[in-house]
């Protein structure tokens, strides 16, 4: 009788032992869950139940001396979809590869792959013109919607090219001042949340939160637009009358030390 109690109290024993280990691994689990990756599955969860659409900031102009133009940016509009919310994917993509000049077939396997990664929005074509916007806006189709970017234009043309440099597809300086001040030309991008189902569809009554962008900051230049262009002007003849490959001419202002032209030719439309 005294070896089964012995035998019952070991077996009690042993089973509140392991309880209390099993109690404080669950312990462990949840501490390193809720705080230790906490914030990295908290974002997780965030990215599967919304869809976030980026919004681009207007990019700062840039000006010469006495506040001319050099560069600016309008708004335009870019083409995504929503690939869960397309049902028929081959007469979506031949609508939108007759306007936007776009390969049916290379559309088709991207959206397809897109819905079988799950994703919530991709980018159809970026910076279109408002004709095709409009043409695309009266075809009505499930699943396809525009986002406004900023779209780069040099109203001068050739005036200063070699000064001002270009901007890439996402409006980000790759020459010129608008590569050596983008940090400060490019500001503040914004964005559009909105809340998904499981397979990424917009729910019809789900919370929608705007973002708004931040503009970029101006800038403006030592350079006289009037000046830069007699400066350009008299180049290309000294170039045609030398038969020479390429030249260049700098004015500056004597008392300051102030470039008001900078010449290079041959030179390129931005």
């Amino acid at each position: 009788m005294a070896k089964n109690l012995l035998k019952i109290k070991r077996r009690l024993a042993f089973l509140l032992l392991f309880c209390l280990l099993l109690s404080c691994v669950m312990i462990i689990r949840v501490f390193w869950i809720q705080f230790v990756r906490g914030d990295e599955l908290r974002a997780r969860a965030e990215e599967q139940w919304t869809k976030d659409t980026p919004v681009e900031p207007v990019r700062g102009t840039i000006f010469d001396r006495n506040m001319n133009p050099l560069a600016i940016s309008a708004k335009v509009n870019s083409v995504m979809a929503s690939p869960p919310d397309i049902k028929d994917v081959e007469s979506t993509a031949e609508a939108l590869s007759e306007i936007l000049n776009i390969d049916k077939e290379s559309l088709i396997n991207t959206i397809n792959d897109a819905k079988a990664k799950k994703k919530g929005a991709i980018y159809i074509k970026r910076k279109i013109t408002d004709e095709e916007a409009q043409k695309i806006r009266q075809l009505n189709l499930k699943g396809i919607y525009f986002t406004e970017e900023s779209k780069r234009f040099y109203p001068e043309r050739n005036l200063a090219s070699h000064i001002l440099g270009f901007t890439g597809i996402d409006s980000q300086g790759l020459d010129g001042v608008e590569l050596v001040y983008d940090k400060f030309l490019k500001g503040i991008p914004g964005r559009i949340i909105k809340e998904t189902d499981a397979l990424s569809r917009e729910l019809p009554f789900g919370d929608e939160r705007y973002i708004p962008p931040k503009e970029g900051l101006n800038l403006v230049l030592t350079i006289d637009k009037v000046i830069q262009y007699i400066a350009e002007r008299e180049l290309e003849k000294a170039i045609a009358e030398n038969k020479a490959k390429r030249g260049t001419i700098i004015v500056m202002d004597p008392k300051t030390g102030e470039i008001l032209a900078l010449a290079n030719k041959p030179d390129y439309d931005p």
